[in-house]
């Protein structure tokens, strides 16, 4: 998804390019120096942190911090609201959304008291960002129909066409994109009502890539056309350079080649006009692709090399930076080494003169501070020789405990395994299938299950609380409390399944002391090869069915409770779905989704999962499985592996 569909999360459309604001950033930075009212000061530092939010994080994160720092002395309730917003949009830009939601409710507490309903508005629209920013869908849209009735309150058309965009980017994150479609252009039909050109190209924008994904081409291209021609009102270089990437991208997939490369070509040149760095090394990798795809490998290897260089300059910057930090502390501690040279002269004649008369008394004196300097040294080395001993003893004490735990881990991945289908089974009972399988640690929270019952096929993904060690132990009893409701209860229908599973776990951990509520999500499908029905349920997790005629991904969504103590808990639904041959179930937990990398860290997300399946499901499900692993590696890069990870796909 390109940058400008996520603008929302900027906190309503922030600045695009640093360069296009250095003259105004220039004279704020000067007017805060020489501002002495903390309350002027306080507003200033917000202001300013909202034009570097985005461009240069390092000083965004400065100024609202002082903002916030200068607000608590004001005690205007007001100003320390702002600050709190401000510093939330800062911790939502560097992916900290739990603290961009903390502060951004104490600063909604503060504008409800003060009855401030736009202020409402633009507040719970951006910790319905925060939200949509870490997957959680049902909270989002709630906050943003709330910065939708609080805009309608205060009659601000601006603040209720905001609301509506992030609704659209929620809704194609949940694969609703025919609803996202829908949003987008009320919001445009609300930013043309007050003239607000640049929000209007971002809606035609996001509308284009919906209706494209819609694979309703002429529409996307209207819709882009629609941005192209606004735009050329501002000639905003950053909205141009993003309109010829998404036509560079459509050329490629219609293997337009030439076309593909000129207009990323063109797209590259706007991004440097503007020093849209990042957006620049980011059209040369796009570019590389589309070389590799048309052949053209030379091209390719020296586009990359182009991506290569601007990554290490972009390096550079900062480390230039450090440098001329460094200079500076060099020369002064030159001049003061300097001054020091120079008292160091003028006292030189004076001592010599009353040299002679102290060598005498320096020598002995130094031969008694040297007798003590030994017997001190000796000590010193005696006594280190102790510690050292001692050391020995207890990091032998401690590697044998950690052999001793790591043996103890390693026989518990042995029950692990005993109790996880062994290929053969799978491969048995689900012929046409792969299972894709990465713990994050030696044992893991996530299993596959399986179990045959009246010539009917469960099998199931299933995500434990945790991972390692204590995921592992919850897996265990999850896992046995499955087998006990399909084995000793007789029961074969998915929703049923779950509810005595839940039962059973919550019966299994209700007998600590302690207030145990971990458990499960999971999503559990029952298949009949003689019909080709499945009954299917899910807690959290959803099922994925993409039809082989149609090439459509078709989700079920899961009833949002886990297996364990949930309030208000409800019976899980069983669904029905008749499958025909040759369409796929994809059954997964949220490991390889939640995982952050890619060129700026983020998560990988269920959107980009999804183009990720609907792009290689036609391949057969070995190849697919050496996908996933490569994807994922690829994706993750030198980070860590967050969770762990689970992924079957089966064909019928």
């Amino acid at each position: 998804m390109n940058k400008l569909i996520l603008f929302i999360l900027g906190h309503l459309i922030a600045c695009i390019s640093y360069s296009q604001d250095l003259e105004k950033l220039d004279s704020l930075e000067q007017a805060f120096q020489n501002e002495n009212d903390s309350e002027k000061k306080a507003r200033l530092a917000i202001e300013i942190a909202h034009e570097t939010n985005h461009v240069d994080n390092d000083k965004a994160e400065k100024y609202a911090v002082i903002a916030i720092n200068l607000a608590e002395k004001t005690e205007n309730p007001e100003i320390i609201a702002e600050s709190k917003s401000v510093r939330a949009m800062v911790y939502g830009s560097n992916g900290n959304f739990k603290k961009s939601v903390e502060l951004e409710l104490e600063a909604l507490h503060i504008y409800e008291e003060l009855n401030d309903y736009r202020k409402v508005a633009s507040t719970t629209n951006n910790i319905a960002n925060a939200y949509l920013g870490i997957d959680d869908y049902e909270k989002s849209e709630e906050y943003y129909k709330k910065s939708y009735d609080a805009a309608i309150i205060c009659r601000d058309t601006n603040a209720m066409a905001v609301p509506l965009v992030g609704m659209s980017i929620l809704y194609e994150q949940e694969g609703k994109t025919e609803e996202a479609l829908k949003r987008t252009s009320e919001a445009a039909g609300l930013f043309e009502s007050i003239n607000r050109i640049d929000a209007m190209i971002v809606c035609y924008f996001n509308a284009a890539d919906y209706a494209y994904s819609l694979k309703r081409h002429d529409e996307a291209e209207n819709w882009l056309e629609k941005a192209r021609k606004t735009n050329e009102l501002i000639g905003n270089k950053y909205y141009s350079g993003s309109i010829k990437m998404m036509e560079s991208r459509w050329a490629a997939n219609d293997k337009k080649y030439n076309e593909a490369i000129i207009n990323a070509n063109l797209a590259i040149e706007d991004f440097k006009f503007i020093n849209a760095q990042l957006d620049v090394k980011r059209a040369y990798k796009s570019l590389s692709e589309i070389y590799a795809d048309a052949g053209k490998y030379r091209d390719a290897y020296q586009t990359i090399l182009k991506f290569d260089e601007l990554k290490d300059s972009l390096n550079e910057v900062n480390q230039a930076k450090a440098m001329e930090e460094m200079n500076a502390k060099y020369d002064k501690a030159n001049n003061e080494k300097k001054i020091a040279a120079l008292s160091h002269q003028a006292a030189l004649s004076d001592l010599e003169n009353k040299s002679s008369k102290r060598l005498l008394n320096f020598a002995i004196g130094g031969s008694a501070v040297l007798l003590v300097l030994v017997i001190v040294a000796l000590n010193a080395y005696f006594q280190k020789q102790k510690t050292a001993a001692v050391l020995a003893d207890k990091n032998m004490i401690i590697e044998e405990k950690n052999r001793e735990i790591l043996d103890s881990i390693r026989y518990a991945k042995r029950i692990q395994n005993a109790i996880i289908p062994s290929d053969d089974i799978v491969n048995r009972y689900l012929a046409n299938s792969f299972v894709y399988y990465r713990p994050k640690d030696i044992v893991a929270g996530d299993f596959y299950w399986m179990e045959i019952i009246n010539n009917k096929i469960l099998f199931a993904v299933a995500d434990c609380t945790g991972h390692g060690v204590p995921g592992a132990m919850v897996s265990v009893v999850c896992n046995n409390a499955l087998n006990r409701a399909v084995r000793e209860f007789n029961l074969e229908q998915p929703g049923k399944i779950l509810d005595k599973t839940k039962e059973l776990v919550v019966e299994t951990f209700s007998k600590s002391k302690e207030n145990v509520r971990d458990g499960m999500d999971i999503t559990l499908c029952c298949w009949d090869p003689k019909t080709n029905e499945i009954e299917w349920a899910g807690a959290n997790n959803p099922l994925y069915i993409i039809r082989k005629e149609s090439e459509e991904l078709e989700i079920i969504n899961p009833d949002k409770q886990p297996i364990g103590q949930f309030e208000n808990s409800y019976h899980y639904t069983n669904h029905k779905v008749n499958l025909f041959t040759g369409d796929t179930l994809y059954l997964f937990s949220d490991g390889f989704v939640d995982q952050f990398g890619g060129l700026e860290g983020k998560k990988y997300k269920y959107a980009r999962f999804r183009n990720f399946l609907l792009s290689h499901f036609k391949k057969n499900m070995k190849e697919q499985h050496d996908l996933f692993e490569h994807e994922f590696l690829s994706w993750k890069g030198e980070l860590e592996q967050l969770d762990d990870i689970c992924i079957i796909g089966v064909r019928v």
